[in-house]
């Protein structure tokens, strides 16, 4: 932790201006406010892909860091991942931003499969936030989910 809060220290300024590149994104999302999400997410995962091990990605560390600054910005994790996956099924519709070189491909995948099931809860005319789409899909994961955060 203390390697990482150093190098977060040290990394500031980048930091700094990566999150300033998401002060335009706000809700309701759109295909292009997702790009700019997937972009900022994977040139910060890169940043730290420098103090991680090889096999260890920063992708759920820096949604959540995102998300913290950012509350339009979707949480990733692996539990949430599995749970949309499910929910969301791989189709010809899902890709609604290329992804193709300025993003971590499975964060962009989330994203895509997140945009969905955001806008058909939209669409179904219920008032709506990445919040609440991020509370239900880890309700679906664990139905004890909600009574832990009463």
């Amino acid at each position: 932790m203390s390697q990482l809060a150093e190098y977060l220290i040290a990394n500031a300024a980048v930091i700094d201006g990566l999150i300033g590149e998401l002060h335009e994104v706000s809700e309701p999302l759109t295909p292009s406010k997702l790009a700019t999400i997937a972009s900022v997410h994977h040139r910060f995962v890169d940043l730290l892909s420098k103090i991680t091990r090889k096999e260890q990605s920063a992708r759920s560390f820096v949604s959540k860091y995102l998300h913290f600054h950012n509350p339009a910005v979707p949480i990733y994790d692996g539990i949430a991942a599995q749970v949309l996956s499910k929910q969301v099924k791989q189709s010809t519709g899902l890709e609604v931003f290329d992804a193709a070189h300025d993003a971590d491909e499975e964060y962009a995948w989330y994203l895509m499969r997140f945009f969905h099931l955001y806008e058909a809860v939209r669409l179904a005319g219920f008032a709506t936030s990445v919040k609440l789409v991020d509370h239900y899909v880890l309700c679906l994961a664990d139905p004890q989910y909600m009574m832990m955060q009463t």
